[in-house]
């Protein structure tokens, strides 16, 4: 088991993890840092304890959306993009096929036309 240390708001705490998920524990931790600052930056709170409690609670309300099926905005864009990403390879793949096709019909037209003349 691997232990990193990590830092948010001035404190630093020692956590441990699974043996190479070092970086995802950091990166969930700046993630964490980085609510924190929008919730100070947002929401005003009364103090360090106060502002750490909103973000959880708002952590909290996430995780809630998600579990019933809500997605953010980013999500719903995200999945937009991979929509149309999926449509447009669609429509390249059909091409091909048509271009494969008019390649065979071109080939075969070639030969009788070789036929012919041999």
């Amino acid at each position: 088991m691997a232990q990193i240390t990590l830092t948010i708001t001035g404190a630093t705490y020692v956590v441990g993890c699974k043996d190479g998920e070092e970086g995802h524990v950091q990166y969930l931790s700046q993630e964490v840092e980085r609510r924190l600052n929008t919730v100070r930056s947002q929401l005003a709170p009364s103090s360090e304890s106060h502002a750490l409690f909103l973000t959880a609670l708002l952590l909290a309300d996430e995780i809630q959306d998600l579990r019933a099926g809500q997605m953010t905005d980013e999500s719903v864009k995200a999945i937009e993009q991979a929509r149309l990403i999926i449509e447009e390879r669609s429509r390249q793949h059909e091409r091909l096929h048509q271009v494969a096709d008019l390649a065979e019909n071109l080939l075969s037209q070639l030969d009788e036309d070789a036929s012919k003349l041999a």
